[in-house]
Formats: C-alpha cells, sequence, structure tokens
C-alpha cells in the first residue's frame, strides 16, 4: 500500500531527518541539568510538495 501525501496527494519518501543531528529531548524535571538525550528522526517527505510528515523517534528506548 502507497502513502499519500496529506497536502497533495503526492508519493512520500521515508527518510531520517538530517541537519539537526536527530532530536533532543530534555525530561521533565532535567532541563537545568543541560543534559539532551538524543535519538534519531524518523518521516515522510512528499516528493511534489516537500511536505514533512509522520515524524517518530527511531530509538525511543534511548529517550527514557
Amino acid at each position: 500500500m502507497e502513502i499519500k501525501c496529506e497536502n497533495c496527494g503526492g508519493e512520500l519518501i521515508k527518510g531520517q531527518m538530517a541537519g539537526m543531528h536527530g532530536m533532543f529531548f530534555y525530561p521533565e524535571g532535567e532541563i537545568n541539568k543541560l543534559k539532551p538525550k538524543r535519538s534519531s528522526v524518523v518521516c515522510y517527505c512528499c516528493k511534489n510538495c516537500g511536505l514533512v510528515q509522520k515524524l517518530a523517534v527511531k530509538e525511543v528506548e534511548k529517550l527514557l
């Protein structure tokens, strides 16, 4: 089953976000420690309009 873009109905391609070096997550109560936990972010991007959607953390256990 091919996934379609929510915006224009175009084809989506799956990839991993780059440039931000993944997701930086500060657990509640630890923001003062300034030691973020990191994980990669997987998403879908539309070939036609470039809309990024369906963001998901690749390794959730690293954020816990």
